[in-house]
């Protein structure tokens, strides 16, 4: 690897199906002037030549990620409402140090512990915030079932 003002020398070595392949690639920069003096460094893609932040290793070469064909978790999700509540369920869980989701049957019951250094008021706003999310989440979750399986919607009114 060798830097340069304007450019940056990758000497690399790829090994696929036993097969050992030497690559070397340089990297050009693109400089973009800051508002506040100085300038911002940019890769420019290798493929398609757009100023990029990152580059990404995909089959056998570094891209961009549009030309990588990346895309975000985001995108990967559904986007029903009852999915915003669940993320946002996750989120405030993380701040009470709950790594794992709990199953939306068992976050009623879940009260979470004050962590040490959190304010007693963020942690009454949080837990207010989580039951909210989690009553919200159980409605939509509820009505997205009965939306899409009409045969569980008239069981239920059959019992009733």
């Amino acid at each position: 690897m060798t830097l340069y003002p304007d450019r940056l020398w990758v000497g690399y070595s790829w090994t696929h199906q036993g097969k050992r392949e030497e690559i070397r690639d340089t990297f050009y920069f693109d400089t973009v002037p800051n508002n506040y003096g100085g300038q911002r460094y940019y890769f420019s893609c290798p493929d398609c030549g757009r100023r990029c932040r990152f580059l990404y290793f995909h089959r056998v070469r570094f891209k961009c990620r549009q030309c990588a064909r990346l895309n975000y978790t985001s995108q990967q999700v559904t986007h029903g409402p009852e999915e915003a509540a669940h993320r946002m369920i996750r989120f405030i869980q993380s701040k009470f140090g709950v790594e794992k989701s709990l199953a939306p049957i068992d976050a009623e019951y879940f009260i979470p512990e004050r962590p040490k250094g959190m304010h007693q008021k963020t942690y009454e706003r949080l837990r207010d915030e989580l039951d909210d999310l989690q009553e919200q989440y159980s409605r939509e979750w509820v009505a997205h079932v009965y939306k899409t399986c009409p045969f569980i919607a008239q069981a239920i009114q059959r019992q009733e």
